[in-house]
């Protein structure tokens, strides 16, 4: 089920269209995989979502954490404000920059906290969805969604 939401469809396509350019323009060969990795989320999310019917907010969130997520490979920042991991301690993008220097913070920080936030919620929306009305919220529950949302980050980076 595709959300019925013309205003995200045309977000979400906007900033993958732009990633592409962004990416072929670079020729940035990580983010490339990052793109391709996307293209197969997003059919993932929307199969998820015809069972789970996910909330608008949850759909939003989700597809912003996208966006956040590509423009960390593709915007660039001063090098002196980035962790540098390339060799030629040239290039800086969004995803090296310190948030609070020195070593405390980087946007890469930021974004993986609200992506695997949005990730535990949608997994909430889920069990609710599949099991309610017997899900009451306990401890027990939160302890095993705070889990899910954990196991997608743990296989985030794989």
């Amino acid at each position: 089920m595709i959300p019925r939401d013309p205003a995200l469809i045309v977000f979400t396509l906007g900033y993958l269209l732009a990633s592409a350019v962004a990416i072929v323009a670079t020729g940035n060969r990580e983010f490339a995989a990052y793109l391709a990795q996307m293209l197969v989320l997003i059919p993932l999310i929307l199969w998820a979502h015809r069972g789970a019917r996910f909330s608008r907010g949850v759909l939003w969130g989700l597809s912003v954490w996208g966006l956040l997520h590509m423009a960390g490979g593709t915007v660039p920042v001063p090098t002196r404000l980035a962790q540098l991991n390339d060799p030629a301690q040239t290039r800086a993008v969004l995803y090296s920059l310190w948030i609070i220097p020195p070593e405390v913070l980087k946007y890469d920080n930021v974004v993986h906290a609200f992506g695997f936030f949005m990730t535990t919620l949608a997994c909430a929306q889920a069990v609710r969805r599949f099991l309610a009305p017997a899900v009451r919220p306990t401890l027990a529950l939160f302890v095993v969604l705070a889990a899910a949302g954990m196991g997608f980050g743990a296989v985030n980076e794989i």
